[in-house]
């Protein structure tokens, strides 16, 4: 029996047959327990979920995964974050048929990431492409699937370096084969990032399917976290280590949050003039990025 609808309110219409279900949201999140009671600690697990744009970065991924740094910042159980992804690409990047702006879409998640106390890790299952190969820069562990590559094409898209690449990319790969990735479309390879030090591990997947190749990688991370979160003091000892680890990396290694800055005007000129937007067009006459991974 129906329930009567309470006072003051107007009985539910029924749906209308053409009614679409809402979008999917372009982030799923869930907590992973490292260790167990009555100490746990916890990954805060973030999937990418656009498959149909093989997850692309638009403005709403942005705002949601700034959203789930946040809300694992503000949990003291929570000790790292791990980014993964699900089918045959990590990401595809930037979405060029909706760019997002950068000072109210990326700069905000940039900053974050640039300043977070806590772990950042990556399960890199294929390509990763643009702000998915530069986000990598800013994590403490990356395994990667064996066959993955990165790929940072900004001069095809018309805008400039971004995340800090333009001074991380050097520092990691010397300037040669940083301009190659930066300007010429070079793809890095899992093993070159290996041998670099962007990524720390390489995950065996031949003969697997897309689901069981990105549990390999995601299982592979998850169990350094684990030995991290075993340490007795390691809610104590991770935010010290990320300080620290941050201090030097500005004193030696160049400092990521002013390589941020420096690369965000010319960011905003860029997509002021219209330039994302006109070499997406060009993109889309002659084959979109997606279309060739």
């Amino acid at each position: 029996m129906r329930a009567a609808p309470r006072e003051g309110t107007a009985p539910r219409k029924p749906q209308s047959a053409r009614m679409t279900a809402p979008p999917p949201p372009p982030l799923k999140w869930r907590l992973v327990p490292l260790t167990d009671a009555p100490c746990r600690r916890f990954a805060l697990v973030v999937e990418f979920n656009r498959p149909a744009t093989l997850h692309s970065f638009d403005a709403g991924v942005y705002a949601e995964l700034g959203a789930a740094l946040a809300a694992a910042e503000a949990d003291d159980d929570v000790l790292a974050v791990l980014l993964c992804s699900v089918g045959r690409v990590f990401s595809s990047g930037a979405d060029v048929t909706a760019p997002a702006h950068p000072a109210t879409n990326y700069a905000p998640l940039l900053r974050r990431l640039a300043a977070f106390p806590k772990l950042i890790a990556a399960a890199v299952q294929g390509p990763a492409v643009g702000i998915a190969a530069t986000i990598l820069l800013h994590c403490d562990v990356v395994h990667a699937a064996r066959g993955a590559w990165l790929s940072t094409p900004f001069a095809a898209v018309g805008v400039v370096p971004e995340a800090a690449s333009s001074r991380a990319l050097p520092l990691r790969l010397g300037t040669s084969m940083a301009t190659e990735m930066l300007l010429a479309g070079r793809r890095l390879t899992a093993e070159e990032a290996l041998r670099c030090g962007i990524v720390s591990a390489i995950v065996d997947v031949d003969g697997l399917g897309d689901d069981a190749r990105n549990e390999a990688v995601v299982a592979s991370v998850m169990a350094v976290l684990r030995r991290v979160a075993a340490a007795p003091m390691a809610g104590v000892v991770v935010p010290m280590y990320k300080a620290l680890s941050a201090r030097w990396a500005g004193a030696h290694a160049g400092d990521g949050a002013a390589a941020l800055e420096a690369e965000l005007p010319w960011l905003l000129h860029r997509y002021d003039r219209g330039d994302p937007f006109e070499a997406a067009a060009a993109r889309m006459r002659g084959g979109t990025v997606v279309a060739r991974l």
